[in-house]
């Protein structure tokens, strides 16, 4: 298995973000998560399943991909930015050269500032915000900001 990536399993529960969606709908390879099995309540296996498979209350799924990837699943909750079924992009260049990147999405939205500073749920480590940290790091590393 290649170094910070693992296999894990995420507990779909009847009110989760997962609930009742198809797996092309959450579409977890945009978010670099592969789905090679869930497990049924009555224990028989789901393998590779397709992007029409609808998750269930009482389904596992038994993600692979990288270890932040798959706790911040594992701790997403209904509502949240998770939660967005549509996203757009939009990057053009100012006329100063800079390149500038807005991403939009119809999520319920959060505090940034909290979401900064409160440690992940679940989480063994006590990073705090990692997809925004981790996109503010990469960002400063190119020699650019956010904000």
């Amino acid at each position: 298995m290649e170094e910070g990536f693992t296999v894990s399993r995420v507990e779909v529960g009847e009110d989760t973000w997962l609930s009742r969606k198809q797996l092309d709908e959450v579409d977890l390879p945009s978010e670099g998560v592969l789905v090679p099995s869930i497990e049924r309540p009555d224990g028989s296996r789901v393998g590779a399943p397709r992007g029409r498979y609808t998750v269930h209350a009482g389904d596992a799924l038994v993600p692979y991909g990288k270890r932040e990837e798959l706790t911040e699943l594992k701790t997403r909750q209904s509502g949240r930015p998770g939660d967005a079924d549509r996203a757009t992009l939009r990057a053009w260049e100012r006329e100063d050269g800079a390149c500038r990147v807005a991403v939009h999405d119809d999520g319920a939205g959060f505090d940034v500032d909290e979401a900064m500073t409160r440690p992940a749920e679940g989480a063994a480590s006590t990073r705090t915000g990692l997809g925004l940290r981790e996109t503010r790091e990469r960002l400063r590393l190119l020699g650019g900001s956010s904000g």
